[in-house]
């Protein structure tokens, strides 16, 4: 869990430290004060980047005139959803990152020098719900495939590596594709001589078995964690009060249901050779928000028929399902969070625990939901947060314009302890 953050040069916050951070912060101020830059910093340490689209360009985020941001976090570790309880000092994380105006990070861990972002991603954990999250369902495939990337990210060790061999071979794939329809002068479309020249390319044939491979790795690692993370979804949905809309989430790999992924490139080789990239693989894999009772036959996208105030909903729970799905994998088979029908998420044999996880605290960013939702809705998501930390291993973050707005979010909690911050022209004050 954080306990201080030090933000330098970040948007409008020129130095600014924020100490004794609780398990739920509310960060209160005027539009433009310098709430979302607060949470955009948590989220950049974590991840070397903004969380929103517009306006979180590499060069935006570094304050003007100031040639580099620095952001440096504090955070207790080792005590996370399966350590046991002890007498013993928790142990202390401090991690850093600075960002150039024209993007160049650097990052330290306990003083000593990381290369890769994911090392980070790693230590510190965090999802951020705000106005662009709700675009999830609308916009591409891309969005959605990070969005159950990064569930699998934090439990299978070995997919962060195959994921991006994959890119690679994929990459060398196209490359080649192309470079046989430049040299050979290849129509549109490519007869059936330059198909067969194509497959009798030793190289091609190389990158195509690459491709095939690292991409049935890619989809399993997936596969294998989408039937909890749906599940979650599904018990979310309904604590948040959506169980009757009939929602499920639906997952598609990127090529035809039962064929290999070698079977699908050869039977797509034509018109990969044609349009120069290839068309089917893990990277054009979707996850689908559908309603009605069959995933394959009779079920419809939400995009299409739900109103945009039941998407917003949808979205929360998806996102809300990430946290308890990194909760799950977290903690010991004894803890597992239950599900619909008195069961256990996932079963008891699902092997998806024990995966190694640090068992740190996930930050969970929350910009100004309660612009987002009414009354009602806010209570039953302080609720479900409520139930979450609980569980342990969360730590919220929250911004809003005015108390009143949050008191049903607030309200929702049970009673817990929160603290709320003040800010104002970019300075950060503890309310007393």
């Amino acid at each position: 869990m954080l306990t201080r953050v030090q933000i330098v040069n970040f948007r409008n916050i020129a130095t600014q430290h924020i100490g004794d951070l609780s398990v739920f912060n509310v960060f209160l101020g005027d539009n433009g004060a310098g709430k979302t830059s607060v949470l955009e910093a948590i989220h950049t340490l974590g991840h070397g980047r903004s969380f929103r689209k517009q306006g979180g360009q590499k060069d935006a985020l570094v304050s003007f005139g100031s040639d580099r941001l620095v952001v440096f976090g504090e955070q207790i570790t080792g005590v996370g959803l399966s350590t046991p309880v002890t007498d013993q000092p928790p142990n202390i994380d401090r991690l850093g990152l600075s960002r150039l105006a024209n993007g160049d990070i650097q990052i330290k861990i306990n003083g000593a020098k990381v290369h890769r972002l994911s090392d980070m991603a790693l230590r510190l954990p965090a999802l951020a719900l705000n106005s662009d999250t709700f675009d999830l369902l609308t916009g591409a495939a891309a969005e959605r495939r990070r969005y159950i990337d990064w569930a699998v990210f934090h439990v299978e060790h070995d997919f962060n590596d195959a994921s991006k061999r994959y890119s690679l071979a994929l990459q060398q794939r196209n490359s080649i594709m192309r470079r046989i329809t430049r040299d050979l002068g290849v129509p549109a479309p490519p007869g059936e001589s330059v198909v067969a020249a194509a497959e009798c390319c030793q190289e091609l044939s190389i990158w195509t078995d690459s491709v095939a491979e690292l991409g049935e790795t890619v989809a399993g690692f997936r596969h294998k964690q989408f039937g909890l993370l749906n599940r979650l979804f599904l018990e979310t949905l309904d604590e948040l009060g959506g169980g009757h809309m009939g929602v499920q989430l639906g997952y598609r790999c990127g090529w035809s249901r039962g064929a290999t992924l070698q079977e699908a490139l050869k039977k797509g080789l034509a018109t990969d050779l044609s349009r120069g990239f290839t068309q089917c693989g893990p990277h054009r894999a979707d996850v689908q928000v559908l309603v009605g009772k069959s995933v394959a036959g009779s079920a419809r996208l939400a995009r299409d028929i739900l109103s945009r105030g039941q998407l917003k909903l949808v979205v929360l729970a998806m996102k809300l399902a990430q946290v308890r799905y990194y909760q799950y994998c977290s903690r010991p088979d004894d803890g597992a969070p239950a599900v619909h029908g008195g069961g256990r998420a996932g079963g008891g044999n699902d092997g998806l625990r024990d995966r190694g996880l640090r068992g740190e605290t996930i930050s969970l960013l929350l910009d100004d939901v309660s612009a987002e939702f009414d009354g009602e809705r806010l209570r039953a998501l302080g609720r479900v947060l409520d139930s979450v930390l609980a569980s342990g291993g969360v730590q919220v973050f929250a911004t809003t314009t005015s108390a009143p707005a949050l008191s049903p979010l607030l309200e929702g909690l049970s009673g817990r302890h929160y603290k709320v911050f003040h800010v104002e022209h970019g300075v950060v004050s503890a309310s007393e």
